[in-house]
């Protein structure tokens, strides 16, 4: 890791010197949560960069993402895959955060990115936004989803487009989709980790797996982020007995 962090604006904590001199306890903590998000372990080091990355995106921590999709690069990950996580914000955490990531992801890949003069348009047929909202809860409608329905087809539809766009239809698998939301909702405290969490275990994602992509948040978000996410896997686990 020490030799990822050459030529970042960002210098990790646990290598600061001061740090070490007046919180040798902080420092030795840090570093351990650190391992389990920068080591290949349930989940492969170059998607957890990943995680960290939109999490810090969605703060606007913009020093944080360049290091992360820095050291992501450095760990094997991909423009492809970057652009699964600017697909997940967009939807999750909208223009400002997304364009943040793109922007990073662009300069590091020397990618171009240029302007489009017409968007493209997909139809949505009558019927299919509840249809598939129904779908991801296992026939349910959770009440966030019929709020859109009874306010706005024209809303739901968008909104449908956009989440089938991240989970089934990203340059990253369902799961790692799925995963990189709990990252990014646990970063921001969102009670909506849960969701994320049942659609990740639903797409095959073990326990292991769910608690490193919430290890991913801390960097981000601190203990805070990380005691919501795994409150919320604990409850969720004594939900399904």
């Amino acid at each position: 890791m020490a030799g990822e962090l050459q030529g970042s604006k960002v210098h990790e904590v646990m290598y600061a010197s001061l740090l070490g001199e007046y919180g040798p306890r902080t420092m030795a903590g840090y570093r351990r949560l650190r391992d389990v998000v920068d080591e290949d372990r349930a989940l492969p080091a170059w998607f957890k960069s990943l995680a960290v990355a939109c999490a810090a995106a969605s703060k606007g921590y913009s020093d944080l993402v360049k290091f992360q999709i820095r050291t992501g690069h450095v760990r094997g990950l991909t423009l492809e895959q970057c652009m699964g996580g600017v697909i997940t914000l967009t939807s999750a955490r909208g223009a400002g955060a997304a364009m943040m990531l793109l922007d990073v992801v662009a300069d590091i890949y020397n990618a171009r990115n240029e302007h489009l003069d017409v968007v493209p348009s997909i139809e949505v047929a009558p019927g299919e936004a509840e249809a598939n909202f129904r779908s991801y809860m296992g026939g349910e409608l959770h009440p966030n989803f019929a709020a859109l329905l009874e306010a706005s087809q024209e809303l739901a539809d968008a909104y449908y487009l956009l989440r089938t766009g991240t989970l089934n239809h990203n340059r990253l698998d369902s799961k790692l989709a799925e995963l990189l939301l709990v990252a990014v909702l646990a970063a921001d405290y969102q009670a909506a980790v849960s969701i994320h969490m049942g659609g990740a275990r639903r797409a095959g994602a073990s326990d292991a797996e769910i608690i490193e992509a919430i290890a991913c948040a801390f960097p981000v978000s601190g203990l805070a982020g990380l005691v919501t996410g795994v409150s919320a896997l604990v409850e969720m686990n004594k939900a399904q007995g």
